[in-house]
């Protein structure tokens, strides 16, 4: 099930972000990854990725109006979960129904929340991530617009120190 799990979460992920710049306002993209690391020296650790939006200190807010701070993350991930292959497919179907959310444990990493001298760094050793598909008629949706095909996803993240990030995005072409 380990295979699977990471397969249906990895990919890029892109969310929308309004942002006050001195041109204007601008639409920019939150960018997100979960990835196979470069050198893998276990065969189910993934990399989850934030990239900075380049956007320094700008107020920027979600499509809703609530405030979007500057994020950067880098955190190596693992699904925990059972490993039976003879029920791999069920129980990840029946997870997904039941829970809403595929659980991942991070190992180790560190978030970074703002930017420039108002940056916090929060480690993310003993975070957990939660990868969940976004249900029709929520907030997250309606910020997300209408996609086609594309999956909706909130990446829920949780440190052990109670702070909490959650990107809404829309998960795209998987990284090869």
């Amino acid at each position: 099930m380990q295979e699977l799990t990471l397969a249906w979460a990895s990919g890029n992920y892109i969310g929308p972000v309004i942002c006050s710049l001195p041109e204007g306002p601008r639409r920019v993209a939150r960018k997100a990854s979960i990835t196979p690391p470069r050198q893998r020296k276990h065969r189910l650790a993934f990399l989850l990725e934030i990239d900075p939006m380049g956007t320094g200190d700008a107020r920027c807010t979600n499509e809703l109006g609530k405030p979007e701070p500057e994020l950067q993350a880098r955190a190596r991930i693992y699904y925990d979960g059972p490993a039976r292959p003879d029920t791999a497919h069920r129980d990840f179907q029946q997870m997904l129904r039941r829970d809403r959310a595929v659980p991942f444990r991070v190992e180790s990493g560190q978030l970074v929340i703002g930017a420039g001298d108002a940056a916090r760094t929060v480690a993310l050793k003993d975070a957990k991530l939660e990868v969940r598909p976004v249900a029709t008629g929520s907030d997250a949706a309606r910020m997300l617009g209408n996609v086609g095909k594309l999956a909706k996803r909130s990446l829920i993240l949780e440190a052990g120190d109670g702070t909490r990030v959650v990107v809404h995005a829309v998960h795209v072409v998987p990284r090869e």
